[in-house]
C-alpha cells in the first residue's frame, strides 16, 4: 500500500463518517445525498484500495473494525481542523457566522439546554449550535476524537490534552418522602444547604436506584460499601425524575444530584439530605482541547454555558 492509497479526501471522510454514525447503507446514503448502490460501491472500492476492511457487517448494520476506528479518528481530526479553519476565516471576515459543536451528558440536557440555547442564540444568531447527548463515560472520548468543540463534563478529566473551566459543584443527595420517620432528622451544617444524615439509618428502606452504568449509581454503590450496607433494591431506572417521582409518592428512597432536584416537579413532596461523603460531590466544568483555535464567539459560548448552569442553582425553593 502506497502513501497515495492512504490519502484522505473530503468525499471519503464524509462517506465513512456518515456510515459509522448512521450504521446502515440506506441511512448513510440519504445523509450524504447519494444512492445506496453508490454508497456501497464507494465503501467497497475504498476498502480495496486501502487493503483492509473499515467495517464489519452484522445484519444490516455496519460496525467499524479496529482499522476503521483508527481511520475515523484521523478523519474526524481533519474535519475538526477544517471546521476551525472555516471559523477562523469567518471571524477574520467579520461575518459573524460560525458553528459550535458541543456534547453534554444525556440526563443533564433537560435543565441545561433551554437556558443555554436561548441565551447564546440571542448573542450570536448566526452561529449554528450542534448538540450531542451521550453517556458521561463517552464525553472525553468524543472531545479527544475531534467530534465536538466543547464538552460539558461531570467526570474527572484524565487527558493532559484537555483544558477545562470549573462551573460549580454538584452533590449527590439522598431523597426521602416528606412523611418519612427520618424527615425531620439530620445535622445542619454551616456550609451546606442540606442537613447531613447517616446513610445507615436507611439500611432497612427500599431503594430506587439508577442503572449500574450511570454515575449516580456508581456513587450510591460507593456509599453502600463505605457504610457496609447491602441495600434492598426495589427497582432500577435510568430516569432520575422517575426515581424522584416514585419516592415522592411515598415509596422507598433514592439518590439524585443537586442540579436535578430544582427542576423536579416532585421536589416539594420530598426531603433531601447530604451524606457527608466527599466522593459524592462532582465538579461540573466545560472542557475543550488545549491546542484548538478559539474564535471570539467561543468565549461567549463558555460564558453562556456557565450562566445557564448557574441559573438552575437555588432557582426553585425546596421545603
Amino acid at each position: 500500500m502506497s502513501h497515495d492509497d492512504l490519502q484522505l479526501n473530503n468525499k471519503a471522510i464524509e462517506y465513512v463518517v456518515a456510515l459509522a454514525e448512521h450504521k446502515t447503507i440506506s441511512a448513510a446514503a440519504e445523509a450524504v445525498f447519494i444512492s445506496q448502490p453508490a454508497m456501497s460501491h464507494f465503501i467497497r472500492s475504498l476498502e480495496q484500495r486501502l487493503g483492509f476492511k473499515l467495517f464489519n457487517r452484522i445484519g444490516n448494520q455496519y460496525i467499524p473494525t479496529y482499522e476503521g476506528e483508527r481511520y475515523l479518528y484521523h478523519a474526524r481530526r481533519i474535519m475538526m481542523d477544517e471546521a476551525q479553519m472555516c471559523s477562523e476565516f469567518a471571524e477574520m471576515k467579520k461575518e459573524g457566522r460560525g458553528q459550535i459543536r458541543f456534547v453534554l451528558p444525556t440526563l443533564r440536557s433537560d435543565y441545561i439546554l433551554p437556558h443555554l440555547i436561548a441565551l447564546y442564540h440571542g448573542l450570536h444568531p448566526n452561529v449554528e449550535l450542534i448538540v450531542r447527548e451521550v453517556h458521561s463515560r463517552l464525553l472525553e472520548k468524543v472531545l479527544l476524537n475531534g467530534e465536538v468543540d466543547f464538552a460539558i463534563m461531570n467526570t474527572r478529566i484524565k487527558s493532559p490534552d484537555i483544558a477545562s473551566e470549573f462551573i460549580r459543584y454538584d452533590e449527590v443527595l439522598l431523597a426521602i418522602p416528606a412523611d418519612h420517620p427520618c424527615a425531620g432528622m439530620g445535622l445542619h451544617m454551616p456550609d451546606s444547604r442540606f442537613p447531613q444524615i447517616d446513610i445507615s439509618l436507611f439500611q432497612n428502606d427500599q431503594f430506587i436506584l439508577q442503572k449500574t452504568d450511570q454515575r449516580t449509581r456508581e456513587t450510591a454503590d460507593d456509599l453502600f460499601r463505605a457504610a457496609k450496607i447491602s441495600p434492598r433494591i426495589m427497582v432500577e431506572t435510568h430516569s432520575i425524575e422517575a426515581a424522584l417521582g416514585i419516592v415522592g409518592n411515598g415509596v422507598g428512597v433514592c439518590f439524585a444530584p443537586e442540579t436535578y432536584i430544582y427542576q423536579s416537579r416532585f421536589a416539594k413532596q420530598l426531603r433531601f439530605f447530604s451524606l457527608g461523603y466527599p466522593e459524592a460531590v462532582y465538579d461540573i466544568s466545560i472542557a475543550y482541547l488545549k491546542k484548538s483555535y478559539h474564535p471570539r464567539y467561543y468565549e461567549d459560548f463558555i460564558a453562556a454555558t456557565k450562566t445557564a448552569i448557574l441559573h438552575n442553582k437555588h432557582d426553585a425553593p425546596l421545603p
